[in-house]
């Protein structure tokens, strides 16, 4: 697994790529595509300060993922993770992604600041199961 980062303004992109193809695409900035307001979220998950709503949608022979996180913290920049599979393979590498995911902020002090992330992933196991459609019971209960 790889992470190419770019910067092109003022928000970042994130390519997360097994093998050689883009598994996730991470958006960080202040214009993030806005979550749908007509559609329920598949899954809504929330944790101190932040929440994140997840929607799948079958388009064809693919499907399309679009998790969108934000923070009650106004120095804190939007999320939106973009996937798209077409097949096992592809949604497995999407969940293994997910599975790992964790929000993580920066410790600053006058002179640096240093990334700090939780060791375990608070969301990992709901999101890597809502992509496989394997949604446990809890990850249901935190989606209503």
């Amino acid at each position: 697994m790889s992470v190419n980062y770019e910067a092109p303004a003022d928000f970042g992109l994130h390519r997360v790529q097994v093998e050689g193809r883009e598994v996730v695409l991470v958006y960080e900035g202040d214009a993030p595509s806005r979550r749908p307001a007509d559609t329920p979220a598949d899954l809504k998950l929330t944790a101190p300060g932040y929440q994140l709503y997840a929607f799948k949608v079958s388009e064809g022979k693919s499907v399309r993922y679009d998790l969108h996180v934000s923070s009650a913290k106004s120095e804190v920049m939007p999320l939106h993770l973009v996937a798209r599979t077409t097949g096992a393979v592809e949604q497995a590498a999407l969940a293994a992604v997910l599975g790992g995911f964790r929000v993580c902020s920066f410790k600053r002090n006058r002179t640096d600041q240093t990334l700090v992330c939780p060791r375990r992933s608070m969301w990992g196991q709901a999101l890597s199961e809502w992509a496989t459609g394997k949604a446990s019971a809890k990850a249901q209960a935190s989606a209503d």
